[in-house]
């Protein structure tokens, strides 16, 4: 585990009112999509093992399939695996739970 990883698996560890946190990637709009996943799969996510759709970056502005996108029905919708940037982590103070 590289020292970024663990510093940021000891912060979270010192932050117990966080529960979630937030995956994204950017699609081709400039639109975060990503998925809610609990702070115990943190490393997970940071290890490059968290899967998403690729579907996701292919969406219209209105996050709606785009008509006749290869990417969605050739694959089946396949997962691809999400790598971290290395960007730190940055707490959401407007949800109900941090």
């Amino acid at each position: 585990m590289s020292d970024a990883i663990a510093d940021v698996l000891n912060w979270l560890e010192s932050r117990k009112d966080i529960q979630s946190l937030r995956a994204a990637v950017c699609d081709l709009n400039g639109i975060m999509r990503g998925k809610r996943i609990p702070v115990e799969q943190a490393r997970k996510a940071l290890e490059g093992k968290l899967r998403m759709p690729y579907s996701a970056i292919g969406l219209d502005i209105w996050g709606e399939d785009i008509e006749g996108n290869a990417q969605v029905f050739s694959t089946g919708d396949a997962d691809g695996l999400c790598h971290w940037t290395g960007r730190g982590i940055l707490p959401v103070n407007w949800t109900a739970h941090p």
